[in-house]
């Protein structure tokens, strides 16, 4: 089993200072879709990952084009 370690871009890190959620706008599409691939699709975990709730995901992939 690997270990998936949290999301280290720009965003992610100024969140671990304050611990409040992100907004569904602070990931690029290429972000999100890393961080898709490194959980395996799984985008609850994903979500959980960037520090964002998944409806802000689910609504930020749909605004992509993703979902």
């Amino acid at each position: 089993m690997t270990v998936r370690s949290r999301c280290h871009c720009r965003p992610c890190r100024a969140n671990a200072r304050t611990g409040r959620y992100l907004s569904a706008s602070s990931h690029s599409k290429e972000e999100l879709l890393h961080a898709l691939r490194l959980n395996g699709g799984n985008k609850s975990r994903t979500a959980q990952q960037l520090g964002m709730t998944a409806r802000q995901l689910h609504y930020r992939l749909k605004l992509f084009d993703v979902a």
